[in-house]
């Protein structure tokens, strides 16, 4: 699993704001202050749990990709829910070499651990690895200990809907696989934005 820490310190920020408009109200004193250090100090250690605690469960499905994905929860465990993608139809695989999802089951599939929703089956370009590199997300330099082997031009690999959408915005998105592309991802873009992208499935 690859930590994309810029969304990571978004959410945190997000939350930090939160519970500080909370405490703001009440912030004649130390305590409260107090308090608020309390707060964000468990907020960046569940965090932190969270993404680098390693999901041994979904080891399981690595190697037993489908042609159509169910749902997996935060655990790794399958829960029967069959997932579809942005046509309405079942999930297909994305790519299994290198093998990626955030499950590492070569699908977009996505769980309530899947905070980065991951859900997008693009083609990955030079242009794209340059631009999300210049955004601090450098997705060619290999980390085994993320399971992440490191891509070149024309591997396919499941991106962040968030991270796509900014890249499309900035006329630096790469092409998609609209059969293998969670429908998660029009919680994001339009159907319309994503088949201006769209390459037929292989």
């Amino acid at each position: 699993m690859v930590v994309d820490w810029i969304a990571i310190t978004q959410a945190l920020k997000f939350k930090h704001s939160a519970f500080s408009a909370v405490l703001s109200r009440n912030d004649k004193n130390a305590e409260n202050k107090k308090q608020m250090n309390t707060l964000s100090l468990i907020m960046a250690i569940a965090l932190s749990w969270l993404f680098l605690v390693p999901n041994n469960n979904s080891n399981n499905h690595q190697n037993q990709p489908t042609s159509t994905m169910t749902m997996y929860n935060g655990d790794g465990n399958n829960d029967g829910k069959q997932q579809k993608n942005v046509l309405g139809t079942p999930l297909e695989v994305c790519c299994t070499s290198p093998m990626t999802g955030f499950y590492r089951n070569g699908s977009c599939q996505s769980g309530c651990r899947d905070f980065g929703a991951h859900v997008v089956c693009a083609r990955m370009t030079q242009e794209f690895l340059d631009y999300t590199k210049s955004r601090g997300n450098d997705l060619c330099t290999p980390h085994p200990e993320f399971n992440f082997p490191g891509l070149k031009p024309g591997d396919k690999w499941c991106l962040c809907a968030v991270r796509w959408r900014e890249a499309m915005r900035a006329g630096y998105a790469p092409p998609i696989v609209l059969e293998s592309t969670n429908e998660i991802a029009l919680e994001y873009m339009s159907l319309e934005e994503l088949k201006a992208y769209a390459e037929t499935s292989n």
